[in-house]
């Protein structure tokens, strides 16, 4: 019997290949949500820079 191998996609939609039969999905669901967190913060940090800006510029 041929034991077949699981192709899953990574973060970057390259396929990967996962040897130990379990899949890869909740690494990758987890790496997204993480990088949706981060993208967030980044964009509130951001905002926030530019309110202290105007507000120092009044």
């Amino acid at each position: 019997m041929t034991k077949m191998k699981r192709f899953s996609l990574n973060s970057k939609g390259r396929l990967i290949k996962s040897d130990n039969g379990f899949s890869n999905k909740p690494y990758g669901t987890l790496n997204s949500c993480l990088n949706n967190e981060l993208h967030l913060r980044t964009i509130n940090a951001n905002i926030g820079i530019l309110v202290a800006m105007k507000e120092k510029k009044d």
